[in-house]
Protein backbone atom coordinates (compact mmCIF):
# COMPACT_ATOMS: atom_id res chain seq x y z
CA UNK A 1 0.00 0.00 0.00
CA UNK A 2 1.90 3.04 -1.25
CA UNK A 3 -0.91 5.55 -1.23
CA UNK A 4 -1.99 8.05 1.36
CA UNK A 5 -5.56 6.84 1.09
CA UNK A 6 -4.76 3.33 2.25
CA UNK A 7 -2.49 4.51 5.02
CA UNK A 8 -4.97 7.14 6.20
CA UNK A 9 -7.79 4.60 6.17
CA UNK A 10 -5.74 2.09 8.13
CA UNK A 11 -4.54 4.67 10.66
CA UNK A 12 -8.09 6.02 11.00
CA UNK A 13 -9.37 2.54 11.83
CA UNK A 14 -6.60 2.02 14.37
CA UNK A 15 -7.33 5.37 16.01
CA UNK A 16 -11.07 4.68 16.08
CA UNK A 17 -10.45 1.32 17.73
CA UNK A 18 -8.08 3.01 20.17
CA UNK A 19 -10.63 5.75 20.80
CA UNK A 20 -13.26 3.13 21.53
CA UNK A 21 -10.90 1.63 24.09
CA UNK A 22 -10.29 5.06 25.57
CA UNK A 23 -14.02 5.70 25.52
CA UNK A 24 -14.56 2.75 27.79
CA UNK A 25 -11.70 3.78 30.05
CA UNK A 26 -12.27 7.52 30.19
CA UNK A 27 -15.98 7.71 29.32
CA UNK A 28 -15.31 10.32 26.63
CA UNK A 29 -17.86 10.65 23.86
CA UNK A 30 -16.68 8.84 20.72
CA UNK A 31 -18.26 11.55 18.58
CA UNK A 32 -15.80 14.09 19.92
CA UNK A 33 -12.90 11.82 19.02
CA UNK A 34 -14.22 11.27 15.52
CA UNK A 35 -14.73 14.97 14.87
CA UNK A 36 -11.22 15.74 16.11
CA UNK A 37 -9.69 12.89 14.12
CA UNK A 38 -11.48 13.79 10.90
CA UNK A 39 -10.48 17.43 11.26
CA UNK A 40 -6.83 16.58 11.80
CA UNK A 41 -6.74 14.14 8.88
CA UNK A 42 -8.48 16.61 6.58
CA UNK A 43 -6.02 19.40 7.32
CA UNK A 44 -3.01 17.10 6.98
CA UNK A 45 -4.31 15.74 3.71
CA UNK A 46 -5.29 19.17 2.40
CA UNK A 47 -2.10 21.09 3.16
CA UNK A 48 0.59 18.43 2.93
CA UNK A 49 -0.28 16.57 -0.25
CA UNK A 50 -0.52 17.37 -3.93
CA UNK A 51 -3.00 14.76 -5.07
CA UNK A 52 -2.95 15.24 -8.84
CA UNK A 53 0.13 14.62 -10.98
CA UNK A 54 0.01 15.30 -14.71
CA UNK A 55 2.73 14.53 -17.22
CA UNK A 56 2.88 15.25 -20.94
CA UNK A 57 5.70 14.40 -23.30
CA UNK A 58 3.84 14.42 -26.61
CA UNK A 59 5.41 17.60 -28.00
CA UNK A 60 8.88 19.08 -27.99
CA UNK A 61 8.69 19.95 -24.29
CA UNK A 62 8.11 17.96 -21.13
CA UNK A 63 5.29 19.22 -18.92
CA UNK A 64 4.99 18.24 -15.26
CA UNK A 65 2.14 19.46 -13.05
CA UNK A 66 1.25 18.91 -9.39
CA UNK A 67 -1.97 20.30 -7.95
CA UNK A 68 -4.59 19.66 -5.29
CA UNK A 69 -8.17 18.53 -5.74
CA UNK A 70 -9.58 21.19 -3.44
CA UNK A 71 -10.65 24.43 -5.08
CA UNK A 72 -10.00 26.66 -2.07
CA UNK A 73 -6.30 25.81 -2.23
CA UNK A 74 -5.86 25.64 -5.98
CA UNK A 75 -2.13 26.24 -6.13
CA UNK A 76 -0.64 24.47 -9.10
CA UNK A 77 3.03 23.80 -9.59
CA UNK A 78 3.92 23.36 -13.24
CA UNK A 79 7.24 23.06 -15.05
CA UNK A 80 7.91 23.00 -18.76
CA UNK A 81 11.28 22.46 -20.38
CA UNK A 82 12.63 21.05 -23.67
CA UNK A 83 13.22 17.31 -23.75
CA UNK A 84 16.93 17.68 -24.44
CA UNK A 85 17.45 19.36 -21.03
CA UNK A 86 16.35 16.23 -19.15
CA UNK A 87 19.50 14.85 -17.49
CA UNK A 88 18.21 12.16 -15.12
CA UNK A 89 15.36 11.15 -12.87
CA UNK A 90 14.91 9.28 -9.61
CA UNK A 91 11.81 7.88 -7.93
CA UNK A 92 12.04 7.78 -4.16
CA UNK A 93 9.55 5.53 -2.39
CA UNK A 94 9.04 5.59 1.35
CA UNK A 95 6.41 4.17 3.65
CA UNK A 96 4.02 7.10 3.22
CA UNK A 97 4.79 8.66 -0.15
CA UNK A 98 6.47 8.57 -3.54
CA UNK A 99 8.45 11.44 -4.98
CA UNK A 100 9.80 12.01 -8.45
CA UNK A 101 13.03 13.96 -8.74
CA UNK A 102 13.89 15.34 -12.18
CA UNK A 103 17.34 16.74 -12.90
CA UNK A 104 17.30 19.40 -15.61
CA UNK A 105 20.67 20.43 -16.96
CA UNK A 106 20.94 23.68 -18.88
CA UNK A 107 23.96 25.49 -20.27
CA UNK A 108 24.61 27.55 -17.15
CA UNK A 109 22.95 25.70 -14.29
CA UNK A 110 21.38 22.47 -13.13
CA UNK A 111 17.99 22.31 -11.41
CA UNK A 112 16.42 19.56 -9.35
CA UNK A 113 12.63 19.46 -9.59
CA UNK A 114 10.49 17.51 -7.13
CA UNK A 115 6.95 16.15 -7.62
CA UNK A 116 4.66 14.20 -5.35
CA UNK A 117 3.47 11.08 -7.20
CA UNK A 118 1.96 9.24 -4.22
CA UNK A 119 -1.45 8.94 -5.85
CA UNK A 120 -0.10 7.69 -9.16
CA UNK A 121 -1.23 4.11 -9.79
CA UNK A 122 1.24 1.32 -10.43
CA UNK A 123 0.38 1.09 -14.14
CA UNK A 124 0.79 4.84 -14.68
CA UNK A 125 4.02 4.81 -12.69
CA UNK A 126 5.35 2.04 -14.92
CA UNK A 127 4.43 4.02 -18.06
CA UNK A 128 6.10 7.14 -16.62
CA UNK A 129 9.32 5.20 -15.96
CA UNK A 130 9.30 3.69 -19.46
CA UNK A 131 8.72 7.08 -21.06
CA UNK A 132 11.49 8.79 -19.09
CA UNK A 133 13.90 5.91 -19.77
CA UNK A 134 13.08 6.15 -23.47
CA UNK A 135 13.74 9.89 -23.50
CA UNK A 136 17.09 9.42 -21.75
CA UNK A 137 18.10 6.58 -24.10
CA UNK A 138 17.14 8.71 -27.11
CA UNK A 139 19.15 11.65 -25.77
CA UNK A 140 22.36 9.70 -25.15
CA UNK A 141 22.40 7.79 -28.46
Amino acid sequence: MHTYRGILLFSTLIIIIGACGLNVLLTVDIGQWLVLLCSILFFLFHFAVRQIFEYDSSGEVLIFKNKTIFSMNSREFADEFPKYLLDSYKIQESLFDRKLFIKVKGEKRTSLLQYNISFLGDEKLKRLKLDLEGLLRQKYQ
